[in-house]
Formats: C-alpha cells, sequence, structure tokens
C-alpha cells in the first residue's frame, strides 16, 4: 500500500441514504486505508465525528450540494455551520448554472463573495467548478477570481454531471491558477492508473468513493 498516496484521497460518500453502517464503514476504511479524509453529507457529520476511528484523518462536508443554486446568503451560513459542526473543510459547489444562463459575472461575483464573507475560513473550503460544464470562456474568469482571493483549493466537480474529473480540466486549472493554489480532482475516478495521471497533471487530492481499490493497486 502507498502510503503517500493515500494521503491525497479523501474517501467520499455522498449517498444521501446512506445508513449509519455504512458511514461506519466508511470511516472504517479510511482509518485502514489511512487516507486523508473522509467527505460526507452534512447529515452525516455528526456520526463521522462521533466515530473512534477516524482519527488523524480530515472531516470533510459540502456546501449547496450538488447544484451549487443555493442563495449566496444560504452557502455561507451553510458553511458557517459546517465549521461550527466541527467539520476540518467544506466543498462549495457554485451556482455553474447561473454562467449557462448567460451571467457572465456570476462565477466571479461569487467567488469575491464567500471569500469576503468568509474571512479566514475561505482558507478552509474548496470551490467546486464543475469544469466538465463549463468552457474556457467561463473557467478563465473563474480561475482569475480564485487567484485574486487567494483561494485554498479549486476542486474539478460533484461527481453528479455526465463529465466529471478529467486529466485535461485539471492541467487547464494548474496552469492558470497561482502554484499555492491546490487542486482537487473528483468526479468518476475508480482507477489507480487514472487517478495517478491526474495528480502527474496537477492535482493534489483526489475525491473517491473507491478509495480501496485506487490504494490497493500496484502502481
Amino acid at each position: 500500500m502507498s502510503t503517500c498516496f493515500a494521503l491525497r484521497i479523501e474517501h467520499t460518500l455522498l449517498r444521501p441514504n446512506a445508513s449509519a453502517s455504512a458511514l461506519a464503514a466508511l470511516v472504517d476504511e479510511a482509518a485502514a486505508l489511512r487516507t486523508r479524509a473522509v467527505c460526507v453529507l452534512p447529515h452525516a457529520v455528526d456520526a463521522c465525528l462521533a466515530h473512534p476511528a477516524l482519527g488523524e484523518r480530515i472531516l470533510v462536508s459540502v456546501a449547496a450540494f450538488p447544484y451549487g443554486a443555493s442563495a449566496r446568503a444560504a452557502k455561507v451560513a451553510e458553511i458557517h455551520a459546517l465549521f461550527e459542526a466541527g467539520v476540518a473543510e467544506v466543498d462549495v459547489v457554485l451556482d455553474w448554472g447561473a454562467w449557462l444562463r448567460g451571467d457572465a459575472s456570476s462565477g466571479p461575483d461569487e467567488i469575491e463573495a464567500l471569500a469576503t464573507s468568509l474571512g479566514d475560513l475561505w482558507q478552509r473550503v474548496k470551490v467546486i467548478c464543475e469544469t466538465g460544464m463549463l468552457t474556457q470562456a467561463h473557467l478563465d474568469p473563474l480561475c482569475q477570481a480564485l487567484n485574486d482571493t487567494r483561494a485554498f483549493c479549486a476542486k474539478t466537480s460533484t461527481g453528479c454531471v455526465p463529465i466529471g474529473a478529467s486529466v485535461e480540466s485539471v492541467r487547464y486549472l494548474r496552469e492558470r491558477l497561482c502554484p499555492d493554489i491546490l487542486i482537487k480532482a473528483a468526479g468518476g475516478i475508480g482507477e489507480r492508473a487514472f487517478a495517478e495521471q491526474l495528480i502527474e497533471a496537477g492535482a493534489d487530492f483526489i475525491g473517491t468513493s473507491r478509495s480501496a481499490t485506487l490504494i490497493e493497486a500496484s502502481s
């Protein structure tokens, strides 16, 4: 098992019907695999924090998931509530649908508004860009806004749209983001070789529900 590789993995379960036993198994597996983090929906946060096997693993949750269509004030409130509940990081979905409806300024404006409202907490937020649904015309100003606000991390996808992570999207982000802004690749990552290609392209973290498959595979 590759410990260094495992420390890039955020072991993920974002099914709304996940049972208590499934959440316990998720944390147990993350501990056994020594992953970086466990990523769950907000309703699962308390159960995961109470699980003794969580140990050194970071607990991550999501806000405005999966479509990012919440009002900005509601997103900020949800993010604050998650941090108050005890999570270490929050992956927030931008309202990418607004860009597709023709609001060209929505992405940069939302990033600036979130950064201003969250203050120091902005450095514990990953911004889900849904890269597979957007064009270069959308992504370029988005990357500039992430740079301008000194964002912590950009994330490729929720995994809830037809196009998830890709080597091309990760490389595109890496070429345009400041070197100290991290990248989380997520969405359809089920094979070790693909995960390694994403890391080579510039991904720092890998979000996946198939962590055991990735970590236990020979490199």
